[in-house]
């Protein structure tokens, strides 16, 4: 009877040990085929998002500094004038760098 036991708790705990390796490789399958695509999938939709948020206020950022300029109260005359409209001109492109 002894050798009977001990021959059922040898098999039982190959048994459980095969099980948990089981488990194991399951949820590793499971992360990598389901849960890891879905999260990456998530990571990509917030970036475009943040991506054409960040385009558009950019552009309406170069949009007002151009509409300042053009706005310009013609009272402002010569080297100051100039000046602000050379700077301007001049860094209103950098809008396209970003």
């Amino acid at each position: 009877m002894s050798e009977l036991t001990t021959s059922t708790s040898k098999a039982l705990k190959g048994t459980e040990t095969d099980f948990k390796k089981l488990k194991k490789d399951l949820e590793k399958t499971l992360i990598k085929t389901v849960h890891a695509p879905l999260i990456l999938q998530k990571k990509g939709s917030i970036i475009s998002d943040y991506d054409q948020k960040i385009d558009n206020a950019v552009k309406d950022g170069k949009s007002a500094i151009t509409s300042i300029v053009n706005q310009l109260d013609t009272s402002i005359k010569g080297d100051g004038r100039k000046a602000l409209e050379e700077t301007v001109n001049k860094h209103k492109d950098d809008y396209d760098k970003v």
